[in-house]
């Protein structure tokens, strides 16, 4: 079995999914998590729709719930929610602070 390296590798996977990646991913609002005053909740859009990769997501993510109505899918990680619309939006709230929002992202 020939297996390529891992920058060809890679580069058949950039050029593959090339117009598919999300590049950036902006903060929009950050306001005061309601369920704990000293954590924040914010909102976030990346430089494209998410439409082609919520399914995909939906089948990755354990416990995840996808509603083609709503163009959305949402989870549950530690004790975060975090929804991905597939307009490119994302939502999360119980973040510690702006640092760990943008880790997150």
């Amino acid at each position: 079995m020939n297996e390529g390296s891992p920058t060809k590798d890679s580069d058949l996977i950039e050029l593959l999914l090339k117009d598919k990646l999300v590049h950036d991913i902006a903060t929009t609002e950050v306001t005061p998590c309601l369920s704990d005053s000293e954590r924040i909740k914010f909102l976030a859009q990346t430089d494209r729709p998410l439409d082609e990769v919520l399914e995909i997501l939906y089948l990755y993510i354990p416990g995840s719930n996808y509603s083609e109505a709503l163009g959305s899918l949402t989870y549950k990680r530690q004790r975060r929610m975090v929804t991905l619309f597939s307009t490119g939006k994302i939502s999360m709230t119980y973040v510690k602070n702006r640092d760990e929002a943008r880790k997150l992202l």
